[in-house]
């Protein structure tokens, strides 16, 4: 999936958005990112301090999956949000047929909120997903990120896009 420049220009400089990259020997293997929103926003008729995070994109390069990553970059970004919110929920969208990914994910705690018809459009097609969720809970107040984490997240973003085939997989880690 390819992205134009205001995604990652929100990722840079958004606050509600942000992302890690994982590294082996310097090249990108892995890529998260996430958007974070206050659950009123979705639905205005409740007033609520839950925050509910959306995993915008995960991935693994095809030749380093199944070695933890995916994992590692599952368990860094709940470690953020958990340091960073007090009420929180994870949720992200996932092909129904990505068996792998979805075993990934509730080995992690998410489980199955919604099945969604047609959800995505792509290669002339449409294909249907599943909306899975984790609630966090209650966790430390309010811990902002540097500018130069969400740099950095958005210029390896940018990158590992050119480096390989962009899987609508979801979450990532490792920032270093």
């Amino acid at each position: 999936m390819k992205y134009d420049e205001g995604f990652y220009d929100k990722l840079e400089h958004d606050d509600n958005r942000f992302g890690f990259v994982a590294k082996h020997n310097d090249k990108i293997v892995g890529v998260i990112t996430i958007r974070v929103r206050n659950e009123s926003l979705f639905w205005p008729f409740i007033t609520s301090n839950k925050m509910i995070g959306y995993i915008m994109t995960m991935s693994v390069l095809p030749s380093f999956r199944r070695k933890g990553i995916a994992s590692a970059l599952l368990k860094t970004l709940t470690r953020r949000c958990i340091e960073k919110f007090e009420n929180f929920r994870l949720e992200l969208h996932c092909l129904q047929d990505n068996t792998a990914a979805i075993q990934l994910y509730k080995q992690h705690g998410f489980k199955h909120r919604e099945s969604l018809s047609d959800h995505y459009y792509f290669h002339g097609d449409f294909h249907d997903a599943y909306l899975l969720s984790q609630d966090l809970g209650n966790a430390r107040p309010d811990i902002t990120l540097g500018e130069s984490t969400r740099s950095l997240a958005a210029s390896s973003f940018r990158k590992f896009e050119n480096m390989a085939t962009y899987l609508q997989d979801q979450f990532l880690g490792c920032l270093r």
